[in-house]
């Protein structure tokens, strides 16, 4: 068989193709833009659901959810596959499948945060962060820095804690289970969104469904 024609090749095409677009950059007009710190003001001021509400009738998430998730397990399959078939030179060891995805996915975030339309906010893609780990690593290392980072995120009522508990978690996890490498990867690509709005101290914001009536009244937020 032809090795362009092999299945892992339209895989890791696929795979570049979900993670380096820069989706959140192409939301419709309907999507405002909030900072992290409306929904920790909101959070403070009324129930977990009615926040959650405002988040799950939010499409976008839900496209992040699968994208993220779609995008890294294509790339880890396909790659897994080049390395099993010594397609890539020196690219030798399960681990440099998962850095090499991290690394994919890590410039799929930095191309979202430099086109994204509110050049004063850097969107938190807690969806497509999650789904991408939860896609990538081994189930005891990215479910339960998963459960951890959500835990502290929900405990801080902060979903910027989401992400350096996140990092902390997998850099921990992947050391106590004997997935060091991998965790280090993991933990590189769930801190890239922090360090990138820290470095220019940008506020995160986060993408809400706008109603049309609210739209029109020039309300934020549809409730």
């Amino acid at each position: 068989m032809n090795p362009m024609t092999a299945p892992s090749w339209p895989l890791l095409v696929a795979g570049v193709v979900l993670t380096l677009v820069p989706v959140p950059a192409f939301f419709p007009g309907r999507v405002k833009y909030r900072p992290v710190e409306y929904l920790e003001i909101e959070l403070r001021n009324s129930s977990w659901w009615n926040v959650w509400r405002k988040l799950l009738r939010t499409p976008i998430h839900w496209e992040e959810l699968a994208r993220g998730f779609a995008g890294m397990w294509c790339l880890v399959l396909a790659l897994d596959e080049l390395r099993a078939r010594d397609m890539i030179r020196g690219f030798t060891s399960p681990w440099m499948v998962m850095g090499a995805a991290f690394a994919v996915a890590a410039l799929g975030v930095l191309l979202t945060f430099v086109t994204l339309r509110r050049k004063e906010g850097a969107v938190a893609p807690i969806a497509y962060v999650g789904a991408a780990v939860f896609a990538a690593l081994p189930l005891p290392v990215g479910t339960l820095a998963l459960i951890l980072a959500l835990s502290t995120m929900m405990a801080f009522k902060s979903m910027s804690a989401f992400f350096w508990m996140l990092a902390i978690g997998l850099a921990g996890f992947g050391w106590l289970f004997g997935y060091a490498l991998v965790g280090a990867a993991g933990a590189g690509f769930a801190a890239t969104p922090w360090l990138l709005a820290a470095y220019q101290q940008r506020d995160f914001v986060i993408p809400l469904w706008q109603s049309r009536g609210r739209r029109e009244a020039g309300s934020p937020v549809a409730s």
